[in-house]
């Protein structure tokens, strides 16, 4: 920034500022290094620290605030950092709809969903769509997560449909029933048309793999048949592939992982998808 400035450069920075690492931090995770101390740092304001070396400094909070500062900014001879909090809590992953020019960040709570048409990414207006659980009194009497009580969710994965129609939110919470603790995912359907929430499909829980699928990166994943007929969500601790009909938005069922095979005969336990494409 200082050189630009020297320079009389007209450029423009934009900072999205999470207060952290983010990219280090998803590649410690599964190695089970570092934690959220060596990669998050209290607030800094990157707008001071351009303003302190003789630049131009914006901070932002907003879509309008952004518009607003990009317009200033393209106004200046000189350069300008943009710092933007545009955040999405405990998100790890985002999909990109072609059809819509979206970006879909599942996190948190919630599904957040950006406007990339444009070079700045906006948050849609509406803000984040917020997931609820389904209710354990709305499952099946075989499934186990119906003794549970609803907890707060991981909204953990997203698909969209090749159709452009929907998009499908893979989510879970984790309780405990006679001392076993189950994952209890679903699926939530989104109307990319007006971006708003359309349903919610329970998929049948299973005991919780703590050990191992707590430390993945993708304990959920989603994806779409290239029809737009299936959705699919894969589950590391269920150890499965679920099949939900986007004609109806129903569950259909779900197809265990197969056995790994080694050398010599030996059988590995069942493999844990822990990520998933569908082909088109």
């Amino acid at each position: 920034i200082e050189t630009a400035v020297r320079l009389s450069l007209r450029i423009i920075v934009i900072v999205f500022n999470d207060a952290a690492l983010s990219l280090i931090k998803l590649k410690q995770k599964p190695a089970g290094q570092g934690g959220d101390d060596a990669v998050r740092y209290r607030p800094v304001s990157f707008a001071a620290a351009a303003t302190a070396m003789g630049a131009a400094g914006a901070a932002v909070t907003t879509e309008q605030g952004l518009a607003t500062a990009l317009a200033a900014a393209q106004r200046r001879l000189g350069p300008t950092v943009i710092d933007a909090s545009v955040t999405v809590p405990n998100a790890t992953y985002m999909l990109y709809d072609g059809n819509k020019n979206q970006l879909y960040i599942p996190g948190g709570t919630q599904l957040t969903i950006l406007d990339v048409s444009q070079s700045a990414p906006q948050i849609l207006a509406g803000g984040p769509i917020a997931i609820p659980a389904v209710a354990p009194s709305s499952r099946l009497a075989s499934d186990p997560c119906s003794a549970t009580s609803a907890q707060t969710l991981t909204v953990a994965a997203v698909a969209a449909l090749p159709d452009g129609s929907r998009a499908y939110v893979g989510a879970y919470y984790e309780d405990t029933v006679n001392n076993i603790n189950y994952i209890c995912p679903q699926a939530t359907v989104i109307n990319v048309a007006s971006n708003t929430m359309k349903s919610s499909t329970a998929v049948p829980g299973f005991p919780a793999n703590d050990a191992f699928c707590s430390a993945t990166r993708f304990r959920v994943t989603m994806a779409a048949g290239g029809d737009s007929s299936r959705a699919y969500l894969a589950s590391c601790d269920g150890g499965m592939v679920n099949i939900i009909d986007t004609t109806s938005d129903t569950y259909v069922l779900n197809l265990p992982a197969p056995l790994g095979v080694r050398p010599g005969g030996q059988q590995n336990l069942p493999q844990n998808p822990v990520f998933l494409f569908a082909g088109p």
